[in-house]
């Protein structure tokens, strides 16, 4: 993962969890030294148990739209009741009066959520 950037470690994490068991492209064990527990945890949840096979896609699905729809939006909704709010997917889209608030917001909710808070582009 040294000197690879941004967008080759987000492509490489997402073809981890979203591909079958095994199939990591060869990197696993270069994340595996950087984050020896996370590989464990993916390769538990993505064994290929028929009863689980696909549940770790499903569950990254359901912790972003809990983040969209439950944190962020309900908050700016509460703090912002006049505010428009649209979402497709993992986007969030309002009007200018109230975008470096949805950012804010944003922020703030994904360090409470998840201890830290990615790049949001704001379009």
């Amino acid at each position: 993962l040294a000197g690879m950037d941004k967008q080759k470690i987000k492509q490489t994490f997402f073809q981890m969890f979203f591909s079958k068991s095994g199939n990591n492209h060869g990197i696993a064990k270069d994340v595996k030294k950087l984050f020896p527990q996370t590989i464990d945890y993916i390769k538990q949840i993505k064994n290929e148990d028929k009863n689980t096979k696909g549940y770790f896609a499903i569950l990254l699905q359901r912790l972003e739209s809990y983040f969209i729809l439950e944190k962020v939006c309900k908050r700016l909704h509460r703090e912002h009741p006049k505010a428009p709010i649209f979402t497709k997917h993992d986007s969030v889209y309002t009007i200018e009066e109230f975008r470096l608030e949805l950012l804010k917001i944003m922020q703030e909710e994904s360090i409470a959520l998840f201890g830290g808070s990615p790049t949001f582009r704001l379009c």
